[in-house]
């Protein structure tokens, strides 16, 4: 199973927690697997393991969005996961696709195996939820820190 992951980041982000996504990453995760990064206005120094897209290469749609004024910035900083989720989507050619964002920290090392089980063939997407209860009401929502696409599904 062909496996992608994905995250991105600007210089500022990357600055304050991006780089310690993309260590833990590189020292926790299989070495044969690489991590694509969506960057933003700068370049991350060249790694073996590491690709790298330009914002830039996310299209038309998305650069009118961004310059936009009916959008508000917390609404076009959302947006850059998404065009990024996108873009990946339409240009990968995975079996699997994996969004971690970049806040996220690997402490442990991770087998590819644990990774292919994620999100089985009969499943379009995988994702972890989270409870909340308040005032005696519970509900679930999900989180999307780390989630998996299965382009093979019938439904993709």
């Amino acid at each position: 199973m062909k496996i992608e992951v994905i995250t991105s980041f600007d210089q500022a982000y990357y600055d304050r927690i991006g780089h310690a996504c993309v260590d833990t990453w590189l020292k926790h995760w299989p070495e044969e697997f690489k991590l694509t990064c969506y960057v933003e206005e700068f370049r991350l120094p060249e790694q073996e393991r590491i690709q790298q897209i330009d914002f830039k290469e996310l299209g038309d749609s998305y650069c009118n969005f961004q310059q936009s004024p009916k959008f508000k910035d917390r609404v076009k900083t959302f947006a850059k996961k998404a065009y990024s989720v996108i873009h990946a989507m339409e240009h990968s050619n995975a079996d699997r696709i994996i969004w971690i964002d970049a806040d996220v920290l690997t402490m442990a090392d991770i087998s590819g195996t644990f990774l292919e089980n994620l999100c089985p063939n009969n499943t379009l997407a995988t994702y972890m939820q989270v409870y909340h209860e308040k005032e005696d009401r519970v509900w679930i929502s999900a989180e999307t820190g780390i989630f998996v696409l299965n382009t093979q599904h019938i439904e993709f």
